[in-house]
């Protein structure tokens, strides 16, 4: 089994959206809190604004890839206080 993390392109956007959002019942939707109000993007709108607004060349978001497929997406975020970088 070969296992990558890497940054996200556009290439990679059709096939993320597959893994990531096709199911609006997705198991990763069961685990955010009541405090989520989630509205999954529809492929076209991740394809033409989300994804390449969002995703692509995103240091704190990376895809998972394992034997040459995506299979998830690892992310993060800090909070910096009054620095307010992103």
């Amino acid at each position: 089994m070969n296992v990558q993390i890497h940054e996200i392109f556009l290439d990679d956007l059709a096939s993320l959206w597959e893994v990531a959002y096709r199911n609006p019942n997705a198991e990763w939707t069961k685990w955010n809190g009541p405090y989520f109000k989630d509205v999954l993007p529809t492929r076209r709108e991740f394809l033409e604004k989300v994804g390449p607004t969002d995703f692509v060349h995103n240091q704190f978001k990376n895809i998972i890839i394992v034997d040459k497929q995506i299979v998830g997406m690892v992310s993060a975020y800090y909070e910096d206080g009054e620095l307010k970088r992103s």
